[in-house]
């Protein structure tokens, strides 16, 4: 078995968030190397901690018109409808999912566990850079960092 790195973690991220985004939330997804938008406290933030071999965390920002999208695209109900809770409860379930793909994707002897997603300011992060994605309806960006290997 390979070590498993934050890089090679990172590796993971454009086909799991694309994976993630395209089925369950029908919203295509490309890169973005955007540095226009920079990512700030106004954008919803989620965080997932994972344990297994390796163990760590996986962040995702999203915007919050394109979590309002996402939310109403995930649950088939009109944009204009949704209050904060739900669509804090659908970015939590996003996590959770892009999480789950990228994990999935670690060639491991250990089972993983996910903790229950939690919202967090985004700027409380600190670790690698986030690779940004450009969705219809905005950005959203993903970073995963290991907390031991």
């Amino acid at each position: 078995m390979n070590e498993i790195t934050t890089e090679s973690l990172t590796s993971f991220l454009p086909v799991a968030v694309a994976e993630v985004l395209e089925t369950m939330f029908f919203a295509p997804v490309e890169p973005s190397c955007s540095v226009d938008n920079p990512i700030n406290d106004s954008w919803l933030t989620v965080a997932v901690d994972f344990t297994g071999k390796p163990s760590g965390s996986t962040w995702i920002w999203l915007e919050k018109d394109t979590a309002r999208s996402l939310a109403a695209d995930f649950l088939g109900i009109d944009a204009g409808e949704i209050e904060s809770e739900l669509i804090e409860q659908t970015v939590c379930e996003l996590g959770n999912m892009i999480c789950g793909s990228i994990v999935s994707r670690v060639e491991s002897h250990s089972a993983f566990t996910l903790a229950p997603p939690r919202m967090e300011p985004a700027m409380s992060y600190a670790g690698p850079a986030p690779v940004r994605f450009q969705l219809d309806r905005g950005e959203l960006a993903v970073a995963c960092r290991l907390l031991s290997v």
